[in-house]
């Protein structure tokens, strides 16, 4: 993540595979559901975009987008579809920016002075719950949103992010 003039081509046309592409490729399936009768969609997004997060307008922009994918399906009355936007999750790939924050491809500039102990607090504190969630955190949502008992529940967006949306992420001050 890092200002948008600083994208390389090639870094543009992955994040754009990677976020975008997929999720275009996934709303490609809605009607095989509306075939079945019911469904539900659920999409992965992010924090970033529900808030500033510093991430870049790049990253912000699919997220943005992503999350607004559900309006394919919502005139369907019988397939749901939501959205669950994460904050920093400790995954595979958040490990890596955390143990390697110089390195790590998704690390705005400002950030790359940073050792790994102060990159973590930097997002923590900026986190009402100060931590980063765990995967089971985000995955019990996800699971939940299929199930039955969530049959009323469509065209959500929803954070989980520690309460960060709450004040928004600011990189000069901590909010509370």
């Amino acid at each position: 993540m890092k200002p948008t003039t600083e994208y390389t081509s090639e870094e543009y046309s992955s994040l754009i595979a990677t976020n975008l592409e997929s999720t275009y490729r996934l709303s490609q399936l809605v009607p095989l559901l509306k075939a079945s009768g019911q469904g539900s969609i659920v999409f992965i997004s992010s924090a970033a975009g529900m808030a500033d997060i510093g991430s870049g307008t790049i990253y912000a922009l699919q997220s943005i987008s992503l999350r607004n994918i559900w309006l394919v399906s919502r005139r369907m009355t019988t397939i749901r579809s939501n959205a669950v936007c994460p904050w920093y999750t400790r995954t595979s790939l958040v490990e890596h920016v955390i143990l390697f924050p110089r390195y790590g491809h998704l690390v705005a500039s400002w950030f790359q002075l940073l050792d790994n102990k102060e990159f973590l607090e930097e997002r923590t504190s900026r986190t009402p719950l100060e931590r980063i969630a765990e995967p089971g955190e985000v995955s019990s949502l996800v699971a939940f949103l299929y199930l039955p008992a969530a049959s009323y529940i469509t065209g959500q967006i929803i954070s989980v992010d520690g309460g960060m949306t709450v004040n928004s992420f600011n990189p000069t001050s901590r909010p509370f």
